[in-house]
């Protein structure tokens, strides 16, 4: 007998299996590839205790604090691993404890005055943050989530929030 010959309907699903392998490729390659801004040596931001929470503020694009692109949120803190990270710990009405025990991390927040907490992020985990307020009673706004995440899934988020503010 002589060589079998595909037939035309056999070539046509093994063409649009690789066009689709190259739809999938496009949709990856992008997000592997993406230009993020560089990270700073040191990381500043800012946590300032108000109405029994913590707000949370990050020097955006310019990594500057204090400008109108800085990314602002509650409660939780995203930092990169294996960075050297700064955080001014205040208060705008009462005093409150700002501890991050795993980290090593105990500061006071106190109105008019402004603490720093010095220290480098280990490798991607995740830390409680304690708060408590003076006043002797749980304010479950004061407990939190310290996430430490890859330094590109940080930049990403960071970036993502940075539009969305």
């Amino acid at each position: 007998m002589g060589q079998r010959i595909p037939s035309r309907r056999g070539l046509g699903r093994g063409h649009r299996g690789r066009a689709g392998v190259g739809l999938l490729l496009l949709l990856v390659l992008p997000s592997s590839c993406e230009r993020l801004p560089p990270l700073p040596e040191l990381l500043e931001l800012r946590v300032v205790g108000d109405g029994y929470e913590w707000l949370v503020q990050y020097p955006g694009a310019d990594a500057v604090l204090d400008t109108e692109d800085d990314v602002r949120v509650k409660r939780h803190l995203r930092l990169p691993e294996h960075t050297r990270i700064r955080i001014e710990v205040s208060s705008r009405d009462y005093i409150y404890g700002f501890r991050i025990p795993g980290l090593g991390v105990n500061e006071m927040a106190v109105p008019e005055l402004v603490f720093t907490a010095d220290f480098e992020t280990p490798e991607s985990s995740v830390h409680v943050l304690k708060g408590d307020q003076m006043c002797g009673f749980a304010h479950p706004r004061l407990i939190g989530r310290v996430i430490i995440e890859p330094r590109r899934e940080f930049q990403r988020w960071h970036l993502r929030r940075g539009i969305d503010s």
